[in-house]
Protein backbone atom coordinates (compact mmCIF):
# COMPACT_ATOMS: atom_id res chain seq x y z
CA UNK A 1 0.00 0.00 0.00
CA UNK A 2 2.65 2.12 0.89
CA UNK A 3 4.71 1.23 -2.21
CA UNK A 4 1.28 2.35 -4.43
CA UNK A 5 0.85 5.66 -2.17
CA UNK A 6 4.08 6.92 -3.36
CA UNK A 7 4.00 5.75 -6.96
CA UNK A 8 0.90 7.87 -7.25
CA UNK A 9 2.35 10.82 -5.69
CA UNK A 10 5.14 10.26 -8.39
CA UNK A 11 3.66 10.24 -10.66
CA UNK A 12 1.69 13.64 -9.93
CA UNK A 13 4.91 15.36 -9.50
CA UNK A 14 6.20 14.39 -12.94
CA UNK A 15 2.79 15.32 -14.08
CA UNK A 16 2.77 18.83 -12.83
CA UNK A 17 6.51 19.29 -13.95
CA UNK A 18 5.94 18.13 -17.33
CA UNK A 19 2.86 20.87 -17.59
CA UNK A 20 4.77 23.60 -15.65
CA UNK A 21 7.43 23.28 -18.08
CA UNK A 22 4.89 23.30 -21.17
CA UNK A 23 3.18 26.11 -19.66
CA UNK A 24 6.55 28.06 -19.59
CA UNK A 25 7.17 27.10 -23.09
CA UNK A 26 3.31 28.37 -23.98
CA UNK A 27 3.83 31.88 -22.21
CA UNK A 28 6.91 32.77 -24.19
CA UNK A 29 5.27 31.76 -27.36
CA UNK A 30 2.09 33.71 -26.13
CA UNK A 31 4.58 36.70 -25.08
CA UNK A 32 6.36 37.00 -28.61
CA UNK A 33 2.91 36.74 -30.68
CA UNK A 34 2.08 39.60 -28.41
CA UNK A 35 5.29 41.52 -29.29
CA UNK A 36 4.81 40.63 -33.15
CA UNK A 37 1.48 41.86 -33.23
CA UNK A 38 1.37 45.29 -30.67
CA UNK A 39 5.31 46.37 -30.99
CA UNK A 40 6.83 48.97 -33.20
CA UNK A 41 9.86 47.29 -32.94
CA UNK A 42 7.81 44.42 -34.51
CA UNK A 43 9.34 43.17 -38.10
CA UNK A 44 5.81 42.84 -38.82
CA UNK A 45 4.03 45.12 -41.52
CA UNK A 46 0.52 44.29 -41.71
CA UNK A 47 -0.08 43.70 -37.88
CA UNK A 48 -4.00 43.60 -38.05
CA UNK A 49 -3.52 40.28 -40.69
CA UNK A 50 -1.47 38.83 -38.10
CA UNK A 51 -2.31 35.67 -35.58
CA UNK A 52 0.13 33.72 -34.60
CA UNK A 53 3.75 32.59 -35.51
CA UNK A 54 4.15 28.35 -35.66
CA UNK A 55 5.42 25.99 -33.47
CA UNK A 56 6.25 22.25 -32.64
CA UNK A 57 4.46 21.07 -29.76
CA UNK A 58 6.91 22.00 -27.00
CA UNK A 59 9.04 18.40 -26.41
CA UNK A 60 11.37 18.62 -22.89
CA UNK A 61 13.59 15.49 -25.35
CA UNK A 62 14.88 18.73 -27.08
CA UNK A 63 15.94 20.81 -23.74
CA UNK A 64 19.87 19.25 -23.37
CA UNK A 65 22.89 19.22 -21.06
CA UNK A 66 25.61 20.91 -22.71
CA UNK A 67 29.06 20.66 -21.38
CA UNK A 68 30.90 24.07 -22.21
CA UNK A 69 34.71 23.93 -23.46
CA UNK A 70 35.42 27.64 -23.42
CA UNK A 71 37.88 28.96 -26.05
CA UNK A 72 40.48 31.56 -26.38
CA UNK A 73 39.31 35.38 -25.56
CA UNK A 74 41.41 36.41 -29.08
CA UNK A 75 39.27 33.62 -31.33
CA UNK A 76 37.00 35.85 -34.14
CA UNK A 77 34.57 34.31 -36.58
CA UNK A 78 33.25 36.01 -39.12
CA UNK A 79 29.35 35.38 -40.50
CA UNK A 80 27.70 36.51 -43.29
CA UNK A 81 24.54 38.10 -43.30
CA UNK A 82 21.60 37.25 -45.87
CA UNK A 83 22.26 40.15 -47.82
CA UNK A 84 26.11 39.33 -48.23
CA UNK A 85 27.09 41.96 -45.00
CA UNK A 86 29.23 40.29 -42.73
CA UNK A 87 29.77 40.43 -38.83
CA UNK A 88 32.76 39.79 -36.83
CA UNK A 89 31.47 37.68 -33.31
CA UNK A 90 33.93 36.75 -30.56
CA UNK A 91 33.79 32.67 -30.18
CA UNK A 92 33.22 32.13 -26.27
CA UNK A 93 32.32 28.36 -25.93
CA UNK A 94 32.16 24.67 -28.16
CA UNK A 95 29.05 23.31 -26.37
CA UNK A 96 28.74 19.88 -26.32
CA UNK A 97 26.01 17.36 -25.93
CA UNK A 98 24.00 14.00 -27.03
CA UNK A 99 20.74 14.32 -29.16
CA UNK A 100 18.86 10.93 -30.55
CA UNK A 101 22.12 9.01 -29.45
CA UNK A 102 24.66 11.55 -31.83
CA UNK A 103 27.11 13.49 -30.10
CA UNK A 104 26.44 17.26 -31.35
CA UNK A 105 28.63 20.40 -30.42
CA UNK A 106 27.40 23.98 -31.29
CA UNK A 107 29.52 27.23 -31.35
CA UNK A 108 28.64 29.86 -28.82
CA UNK A 109 29.30 33.81 -29.97
CA UNK A 110 29.38 36.56 -28.25
CA UNK A 111 29.41 40.59 -29.06
CA UNK A 112 32.43 42.04 -30.00
CA UNK A 113 31.89 44.26 -26.80
CA UNK A 114 31.27 41.43 -24.40
CA UNK A 115 32.79 41.76 -20.97
CA UNK A 116 32.94 38.96 -18.64
CA UNK A 117 30.17 40.63 -16.90
CA UNK A 118 27.69 40.33 -19.69
CA UNK A 119 27.44 36.82 -21.13
CA UNK A 120 24.58 36.61 -23.45
CA UNK A 121 25.49 33.83 -25.94
CA UNK A 122 24.32 34.12 -29.27
CA UNK A 123 23.54 30.54 -31.24
CA UNK A 124 22.61 30.94 -34.61
CA UNK A 125 21.94 27.13 -35.61
CA UNK A 126 20.83 25.21 -38.86
CA UNK A 127 19.37 21.71 -39.08
CA UNK A 128 18.00 18.72 -41.23
CA UNK A 129 14.32 20.69 -40.79
CA UNK A 130 15.45 23.65 -42.86
CA UNK A 131 13.90 24.21 -46.59
CA UNK A 132 10.91 21.93 -45.18
CA UNK A 133 8.81 22.46 -41.70
CA UNK A 134 11.71 25.69 -40.74
CA UNK A 135 13.43 28.55 -42.71
CA UNK A 136 15.85 27.52 -44.91
CA UNK A 137 18.17 30.12 -43.54
CA UNK A 138 18.28 28.44 -40.01
CA UNK A 139 17.36 29.80 -36.61
CA UNK A 140 18.63 31.37 -33.83
CA UNK A 141 19.11 30.47 -29.53
CA UNK A 142 20.04 33.05 -26.72
CA UNK A 143 21.63 31.78 -23.86
CA UNK A 144 22.64 33.57 -20.36
CA UNK A 145 25.58 31.94 -19.25
CA UNK A 146 25.71 31.20 -15.67
CA UNK A 147 28.09 28.41 -15.60
CA UNK A 148 31.56 28.60 -17.71
CA UNK A 149 31.11 24.65 -17.68
CA UNK A 150 27.97 23.45 -18.16
CA UNK A 151 24.51 25.03 -19.44
CA UNK A 152 21.44 24.25 -20.43
CA UNK A 153 19.93 24.52 -24.18
CA UNK A 154 16.94 23.88 -25.28
CA UNK A 155 15.55 24.01 -28.71
CA UNK A 156 11.59 25.01 -27.82
CA UNK A 157 12.44 28.24 -27.40
CA UNK A 158 14.89 28.73 -31.13
CA UNK A 159 13.46 31.39 -33.15
CA UNK A 160 13.58 33.11 -36.42
CA UNK A 161 15.23 36.03 -37.62
CA UNK A 162 13.06 38.80 -38.55
CA UNK A 163 14.44 38.68 -42.37
CA UNK A 164 11.49 35.96 -42.41
CA UNK A 165 9.05 38.14 -42.15
CA UNK A 166 10.18 41.18 -43.72
CA UNK A 167 12.63 41.76 -46.77
CA UNK A 168 13.92 45.11 -44.73
CA UNK A 169 15.95 43.32 -42.27
CA UNK A 170 19.43 41.60 -43.21
CA UNK A 171 20.26 38.55 -40.58
CA UNK A 172 23.29 36.78 -39.93
CA UNK A 173 23.53 32.92 -41.14
CA UNK A 174 24.35 30.41 -39.23
CA UNK A 175 27.96 29.29 -39.67
CA UNK A 176 28.88 26.17 -41.19
CA UNK A 177 30.26 24.60 -37.35
CA UNK A 178 27.10 25.37 -36.38
CA UNK A 179 25.20 23.06 -38.52
CA UNK A 180 22.99 19.90 -36.78
CA UNK A 181 23.06 16.55 -38.77
CA UNK A 182 20.12 16.11 -37.19
CA UNK A 183 16.46 16.85 -37.41
CA UNK A 184 15.75 19.76 -34.99
CA UNK A 185 11.51 19.33 -34.76
CA UNK A 186 11.67 22.28 -32.09
CA UNK A 187 10.63 25.62 -31.49
CA UNK A 188 9.66 27.80 -34.10
CA UNK A 189 8.53 26.45 -37.86
CA UNK A 190 8.53 28.81 -40.85
CA UNK A 191 6.20 31.43 -41.03
CA UNK A 192 3.83 32.07 -44.09
CA UNK A 193 2.55 35.37 -44.68
CA UNK A 194 -1.30 35.49 -44.33
CA UNK A 195 -3.04 35.74 -48.23
CA UNK A 196 -3.97 39.49 -49.10
CA UNK A 197 -7.88 39.58 -49.52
Amino acid sequence: MGVAFVLVILSFVFSNIKTSYKQNVEDYRRQRNDFFRHSPLSPIEDKEAFTTLNYFIPNPKYKVEAELYPLSDSSEITITRNDGRKDTYKKFATASFTLEKKPLQLTLLISKDSSNNELNAFIPFSDKTNGGETYSGGRYLDLKITDKKHAVIDFNFAYNPFCVYSYKYSCPLPPPENHLDIEIPAGEKIWEKPQEK
